[in-house]
């Protein structure tokens, strides 16, 4: 596993710092950096810097070539940069352009100020974030909670319950339903964020008659889609109704 990514890191490296003529700074951050990343399961999430807006079609080739020839991992994360004297975000996944950090979850900019990692590159991510307090995380949380997970989960088990019972579906989306909602929890309970995998732990700690279920999710939590065990649906409505009983 950690040769994996160690690879990864080292294409990264040579791709936008050594092979570009493009100078950059790159930040990891997530599971690649807390020791939870898992090759077929985890996104690589990163932060690149560039100096200012006039570069970021040229960066945005770099990042097609990278994922062309990476195209079994996930790219994750922003590229950072200067526009009219403000720093904006622009996303690797949905290429929205936002004010930085401020439009960035307070969890993700918690974790690039206190648990992101250079790999390479001269420019500061720390000082140009702002301090995240135990009290913003919790009151983050609390929010969060009832504007997306809540109603989230809600829409997930009116669409399960259309579903022939026979049918089996891929755990990944369990996996985070599950994980997500005691992400939130714990977050809220404690200002701690937690990994999806200890966050799964965490659930499981919390008994009850279907943490069997909640078990089935950690055990398979290592495998892709393709390896991991399939889910009928009642399973997946099972998983979703723990979830939602957990926030309420």
């Amino acid at each position: 596993m950690k040769k994996k990514l160690d690879d990864y890191i080292s294409n990264l490296k040579a791709h936008f710092n050594l092979q570009s003529t493009i100078k950059s700074t790159c930040f990891l951050f997530g599971s690649s950096v807390t020791g939870f990343w898992a090759p077929s399961r985890s996104d690589l999430d990163v932060v690149f810097i560039i100096k200012n807006k006039s570069l970021l079609e040229d960066f945005d080739k770099l990042i097609g070539d990278w994922k062309t020839k990476n195209h079994e991992i996930l790219l994750d994360g922003y590229i950072v940069y200067e526009d009219d004297s403000k720093l904006y975000s622009k996303s690797l996944l949905n290429e929205k352009h936002n004010l930085f950090p401020k439009s960035l979850p307070t969890p993700e900019q918690w974790s690039l100020k206190y648990q992101s990692k250079k790999i390479f590159g001269e420019f500061s991510l720390t000082d140009i974030l702002p301090e995240v307090s135990r009290e913003n995380l919790i009151d983050w949380a609390k929010a969060n909670k009832q504007q997306y997970w809540i109603p989230y989960i809600g829409k997930i088990i009116r669409k399960v319950k259309k579903m022939p019972a026979d049918k089996y579906l891929p755990i990944d989306p369990a996996i985070w339903i599950a994980s997500g909602a005691a992400r939130i929890k714990s977050l809220e309970l404690t200002g701690k964020c937690l990994s999806k995998q200890n966050a799964l732990k965490w659930l499981v700690r919390q008994g009850g008659d279907d943490s069997r279920l909640i078990q089935k999710l950690l055990d398979n939590h290592k495998y892709n889609d393709e390896e991991a065990e399939k889910l009928k649906p009642d399973d997946v409505i099972n998983i979703a109704n723990i979830s939602l009983n957990l926030l309420s």
